[in-house]
């Protein structure tokens, strides 16, 4: 089966003379780039490197200093300013369908006590943790989404653990 490949961050401009770039997510995703992960150059340049291995990722002020294989001068890392790198999607982590906006919405979310609450209507970012807006059996929830509450993920249904007060406990929007 043919690999699939996802844009995972810009290049947003050359850092220091010995070739780091500083590298920004693109879509609401999280930054992806780690040590030894493959990254395709897009559109890729005429001189340089086309397809690279991550070498090193730090904090860089304004987004993440990244250190590619074969982009080892100033000259070089401004050749790839502007441009996009792409990763296969099996390189990138399972849980990936969380934290990415574009796909969540559409997904069935469960909880695993109460059964069933819906499917994901809306994804509002925050700067902690995202929210999403389910609609299902109790009407619309806003759902934290938070690395501790998730038990499993599918590219078809989330299952949680929501703590006490985000799934209304009875009265008004409790399926009957």
């Amino acid at each position: 089966m043919a690999s699939r490949y996802r844009i995972v961050c810009s290049v947003a401009k050359a850092r220091g003379a010995k070739g780091e770039i500083v590298c920004a997510p693109v879509d609401g995703l999280p930054f992806l780039l780690r040590p030894g992960l493959t990254v395709h150059v897009v559109p890729p340049t005429l001189r340089g490197v086309r397809v690279t291995e991550v070498e090193s990722v730090r904090d860089g002020g304004s987004g993440q200093a990244v250190r590619l294989a074969g982009v080892g001068s100033l000259d070089a890392s401004e050749e790839l300013c502007g441009r996009y790198l792409l990763v296969d999607e099996a390189d990138l982590p399972d849980d990936l369908l969380v934290h990415d906006p574009s796909a969540i919405v559409g997904v069935e979310v469960e909880d695993a006590a109460r059964g069933p609450l819906g499917t994901v209507s809306a994804v509002m970012r925050g700067p902690a943790n995202d929210v999403w807006e389910v609609r299902g059996p109790y009407g619309e929830l806003l759902v934290p989404v938070v690395d501790g509450f998730i038990v499993s993920v599918s590219p078809d249904r989330v299952v949680m653990e929501l703590p006490r007060g985000v799934v209304p406990e009875g009265g008004e929007g409790v399926p009957r």
